[in-house]
């Protein structure tokens, strides 16, 4: 991830004048320069399965359902909008909720411990999609990076709806 010279000094803006904010998520770029999602809403299992794993044309008939999960109507960088989830590649929060709900959960060794973190803070104050707070994501994919990265991705997965509840469709 590359931040932006004043990202940081945006983020502590943003918090300035948007008290009951516990976590805000950045306007993000791929290397190329493409718009990155990084917000998400709950992720339904038929979402998670068809971004990681379905051919381009499957992707295509559900377009819509998968452009609604990642806010891409919404995402642009002068809106600000809540999330139910901001990505772990850059999330700003508050120190005390970060404490009140004991940071990341140990439970996740990887993938889904920035799922639980979001639904946790939400708790606490609102999840923000913060435009003037600018990053490159150079990661994700989970994929694409083979087979043992498949395992712990779906042992998470399982995890986390086993704590905070299934949602299929």
């Amino acid at each position: 991830m590359i931040l932006e010279q004043d990202a940081l000094d945006c983020a502590l803006e943003f918090f300035r004048t948007e008290d009951s904010v516990a976590l805000i998520s950045p306007q993000s770029r791929s290397p190329d320069g493409s718009t990155e999602y990084l917000c998400k809403r709950y992720p339904a299992l038929l979402n998670l399965l068809l971004r990681g794993f379905a051919p381009d044309w499957l992707k295509k008939i559900f377009s819509d359902r998968l452009s609604r999960y990642e806010y891409k109507t919404e995402t642009d960088d002068r809106k600000v909008f809540p999330t139910e989830i901001i990505s772990g590649c850059f999330m700003f929060g508050k120190t005390e909720v970060f404490r009140s709900i004991n940071g990341f959960s140990s439970r996740y060794f990887m993938y889904f411990e920035d799922f639980d973190l979001s639904l946790r803070a939400a708790r606490y104050g609102r999840l923000l999609h913060a435009p003037t707070v600018k990053i490159t994501h150079l990661g994700g994919k989970a994929a694409s990076k083979g087979w043992n990265h498949i395992m712990m991705f779906l042992q998470s997965a399982r995890m986390f709806y086993h704590c905070h509840g299934w949602r299929i469709f």
